[in-house]
């Protein structure tokens, strides 16, 4: 203590750091050589004198607070002094560090995304004046426009349109091993109209653009670099692509993207599917219409037009695209479908951060109340407020900034993760990165982070009160201002309830989407999809020209698949669940009504064996036998009883509409007789009901493109190359794609609810986990700080219950305030949810009442250890220390 006095009168006294060193060192000096007639030996006696005064180093510190020095130097003392502070208690940094960096981390990661998909611009010439050219239907909001509409709309002068398909194509390319690459169809004038150039060679002329021109394509930079080396001389070479010389062209950029993702060819002609025939292109193709607005054309303006052009064409033209034309920005009619699971991710991140700022901030709170004689040194010797702010801010700054570094890594492996995941087609996913805005974002919340959540809990210590009793006695300061403790607790205790409330969001967030999934999984699709392995077998237009080619080997094929050893049934069908599929206009013989008659039934051509295969229900009736696929055989069709209900509805009869008769225009002139009734299937997925659905045999309309289903004992996948070498021996230029289980499709076609629960469930576990050592922390500060008054009601008698309470009181009180916060922010949140939901109400009661109680539980198991630890203290070893 004499010491003390000594080295504060030298510097109020105006001495420097010259004499204060003279002073402490001839201290130094007597403690050696007490310490060495202790016993001690001479470097022992040393090591023990220096660390004596030790203590000594914050008054050093203070006095050059008080000195004048230059701003640079000041700061990078004081990030040496952050940097030190850090080591000295290394459990500390690494815990705040890991936990801003998950949170930072998890930021940065789904802001990338936000920001790639939702905020910026789309990556062409004037992004603003890009539309979408749809029609509103009956029953969807934006459906497809035939080419007829198209040509009628694109006479339009307020804008220049093009057309696209909305799907994928296959494309052959032949070689050694023939490779099914992922084909689109754009006008000839949709890269103008985007304003993209090829790197190499040129686009499409609109003479490449109609029936009859010699076959162009354009490929991808990843296909001109992996299959044709880079080079330069592939433009204008011919390649054989599904079966036919096709010269390319031009080679485009790899980062564009257009219409669909991770596309190798580019085909001109959109209204030439392959799967239709082509006197049904004009009326029955599905297109999706883009245009540009031209200089000083506003939107109105242009949409009136096409409602006036699209009025004409409805008036004079038989048509199935009934519907007025829609205009909208072509960013919206991309990434519409995903905006509400993404801002839903953000707000769900943005939680996440503030309950890993909340908990570093307790964590500083402790740390600030220990240093609490350093700053009452300093205040006494004189330190100013804004120099103690600044030591304190540049501590969080060095903080955060290791906090936000190790969150980038984080971000970037998690955005990689989101790039190359398959569980659904998220748009515009190949410019997701981390960016300067990116970047940007990310140093901008590391900065807030620091100066709200990291200097907020020391500068408690700081406020003008505080500061004059630390100038006088240098006394411990209490731990919050009395206005913290309206409710019963203090500023650690507002932290953990934020945490809390935060947490219980995140949480009934993540069980809402989890009772969705279960759900979803519980769902009767109508068949058995376990152990069903699905793969494409795309037909080369060329070379399959005809039906019955196509019915021939897809025939040979099931035959031939059915043979193999393990194989226990084998299938084609011309579209599997989930994965799209034909839907046409139907007349029945009895119930005739004005041409085009029932529009947008669903039809499937199968071969014999899919009902076995696929494990269909059979209602009444029979399926289909292989008499039925052979030329000349009697057309037939299999009924599905959502099919029978609707054009027979009321009928109680077992044999209603066995025998009915049928006409499909795009099948056949004669009318096709109803042989059975299947259950049905939901073929648009589990979140979709079932419709109307048409089976016929495939010989009646064989695709060009089909699915091959099998079902085998064992290990499916292991069945695959097997199939692939009858595919080969069938036709050495054939090759299939796709393979996937029928449980992995279905599993994508509820990609967003799935992805959602996912990410949900570890931002809330993250959640509840910080909340939880959040809780631990300042109950075992509590403990800590009250250790002489539990000491003293032990010693007056205290039993261990009393004890136990009083720990776990303040505890359940806390819990239960964040909790009542929590269940009231919940129900504003989860509104953003409610897309994403199925058969699961936002405000599930469920959810709402079991969620809560379970986190009370748990955060008593949490708490307990705390407590347990108070009521064995021993009141005797307390008394004596204090």
């Amino acid at each position: 203590m004499r010491l003390l006095q000594r080295l504060i009168a030298l510097l109020r006294d105006g001495h420097h750091e010259r004499e204060l060193d003279q002073e402490l060192e001839g201290h130094r000096a007597m403690l050696s050589d007490e310490y060495r007639r202790q016993g001690l030996s001479s470097a022992e006696a040393d090591r023990a004198a220096r660390l004596k005064l030790g203590a000594t180093a914050p008054l050093r510190e203070a006095h050059r607070d008080v000195r004048s020095i230059p701003l640079l130097e000041t700061i990078a003392r004081d990030l040496r002094y952050a940097v030190r502070a850090g080591r000295r208690q290394p459990a500390f940094t690494l815990i705040a560090v890991l936990t801003l960096a998950i949170g930072i981390g998890a930021n940065a990661a789904v802001f990338s995304v936000v920001n790639a998909v939702l905020m910026r611009p789309l990556p062409y010439a004037d992004p603003d004046a890009l539309m979408s050219v749809t029609r509103r239907g009956d029953r969807a909001a934006v459906r497809w426009i035939s080419l007829r509409r198209w040509e009628a709309l694109r006479e339009a002068r307020s804008l220049d349109a093009g057309v696209y398909r909305p799907g994928p194509e296959d494309v052959i390319l032949a070689g050694r091993e023939p490779e099914v690459l992922r084909g689109a169809r754009i006008s000839a004038n949709v890269l103008g109209i985007l304003g993209v150039r090829p790197i190499a060679g040129r686009g499409f002329r609109s003479d490449e653009d109609v029936d009859g021109a010699a076959p162009v394509a354009l490929i991808s930079e990843r296909l001109w670099i992996t299959r044709f080396a880079q080079a330069s001389s592939i433009v204008g070479t011919s390649v054989t692509m599904n079966s036919t010389p096709i010269a390319i062209v031009g080679v485009l950029p790899r980062r564009f993207q257009f219409p669909l993702r991770d596309v190798d060819v580019w085909l001109p002609r959109p209204s030439a599917a392959a799967f239709i025939a082509p006197q049904f292109h004009a009326c029955c193709t599905p297109l999706m219409g883009i245009a540009r607005l031209r200089p000083g054309v506003s939107r109105e303006q242009a949409a009136a037009e096409l409602a006036g052009l699209s009025g004409e064409y409805e008036a004079n033209t038989r048509r199935v695209d009934a519907g007025p034309a829609v205009l909208t920005p072509l960013k919206d009619d991309l990434v519409g479908r995903v905006d509400t699971m993404l801002w839903m991710l953000m707000a769900a991140v943005a939680f996440v951060l503030l309950i890993a700022c909340a908990n570093v901030a307790t964590l500083l709170m402790s740390r600030a109340t220990a240093r609490t004689r350093e700053f009452a040194v300093r205040a006494a010797l004189g330190a100013a407020r804004g120099r103690l702010v600044q030591q304190l801010v540049t501590e969080s700054l060095v903080l955060t900034a290791a906090g936000a570094g190790l969150g980038l890594i984080l971000a970037r492996g998690g955005v990689r993760a989101v790039v190359t995941m398959r569980l659904f087609d998220l748009p515009r996913a190949s410019e997701i990165a981390i960016d300067g805005t990116v970047l940007g974002w990310t140093i901008v919340v590391a900065s807030a982070t620091a100066i709200l959540f990291g200097t907020f809990p020391s500068l408690q210590l700081l406020k003008p009160a505080v500061m004059d009793r630390l100038r006088q006695s240098g006394v411990t300061a209490s731990e919050s201002p009395r206005r913290w403790r309206v409710v019963g607790v203090g500023a650690r205790g507002a932290l953990t309830i934020t945490q809390v409330a935060l947490s219980l969001i995140l949480l009934i967030g993540a069980a809402l989407m989890a009772q969705t999934i279960a759900r979803l999984t519980r769902v009767d699709m109508g068949f058995s999809s376990a152990g069903l392995l699905t793969m494409r077998v795309p037909l080369p237009v060329i070379t399959y020209d005809t039906p019955d080619k196509r019915a021939a080997f897809f025939e040979e094929l099931t035959t031939r698949v059915t043979a193999l050893p393990g194989v226990r049934g084998a299938t084609v069908v011309r579209a599997m669940p989930t994965t799209g599929g034909l839907a046409t206009n139907i007349q029945i013989e009895n119930q005739r009504i004005p041409d085009p008659g029932h529009i947008g039934q669903q039809l499937h051509t199968v071969t014999p064996g899919f009902f076995e295969a696929m494990r269909l229900a059979l209602k009444r009736g029979r399926t289909f036998e292989p008499r039925d696929n052979s030329r000349g055989a009697p057309p037939v069709a299999v009924v599905n009883e959502r099919f029978a209900r609707k054009f027979w509805p009321g009928a109680t009869s077992q044999t209603v509409p066995l025998g009915e008769r049928l006409f499909i225009p795009i099948i056949s002139t004669t009318t096709l007789e109803i042989v059975g009734v299947v259950a049905d299937v939901r073929h648009g997925g589990p979140t979709n009901e079932p419709e109307p659905q048409i089976y016929v045999p495939d010989r009646l309309y064989p695709a060009q493109s089909a699915f091959l289903a099998v079902r085998t004992e064992g290990d499916p996948l292991r069945r695959v190359e097997a199939i692939r070498a009858e595919v080969r021996a069938i036709d050495p230029n054939q090759s299939v794609t796709d393979v996937n289980m029928m449980d992995d499709l279905l599993e994508r076609s509820t990609g967003q609810q799935r992805l959602a629960a996912r990410i949900l469930g570890l931002f809330a576990s993250i959640a509840v986990v910080l909340a939880l050592i959040g809780l631990y922390g300042v109950l075992s500060y509590s403990v800590t700080q009250r250790t002489q008054e539990i000491g003293i009601r032990r010693a007056l008698g205290a039993h261990h219950r009393e004890v136990v309470w009083m720990v776990l009181g303040p505890s359940l009180r806390v819990t239960l305030i964040g909790i009542t916060l929590g269940i009231a922010g919940a129900y504003a949140w989860t509104s953003l949810l409610k897309s994403l939901l199925f058969d699961v109400s936002t405000t599930d009661r469920v959810t709402f009442v079991g969620v809560p109680i379970a986190f009370v539980g748990v955060a008593l198991v949490a708490s307990l250890v705390p407590a347990w630890r108070a009521s064995r203290l021993d009141p005797n070893v307390v008394l004596r220390a204090e």
